[in-house]
């Protein structure tokens, strides 16, 4: 049940990104793309070591906080 939120939550971060990158780093260098990237990967791993804590929410908690960006600064 735990992996399966983490991998909802890797979904739809990575859906995200795709959209970002799709609108607007296509226009940029890529450094841009490689620094975005690994901000990507850091968040992943911030959601992921903080596993006990996505337990405690639900799944529409999760899209809620990832609508509203706030989802970055709780995961790290």
């Amino acid at each position: 049940m735990l992996m399966d939120r983490f991998q909802y939550v890797q979904r739809v971060v990575l859906k995200f990104w795709q959209r970002l990158r799709t609108e607007y780093i296509e226009n940029f260098n890529e450094k841009v793309c490689a620094v975005a990237s690994t901000q990507l990967t850091q968040l992943l791993n911030a959601v992921k070591a903080r596993t006990e804590w996505l337990d405690l929410l639900t799944l529409k908690q999760l899209k809620e906080l990832m609508h509203t960006g706030k989802f970055y600064e709780l995961a790290v």
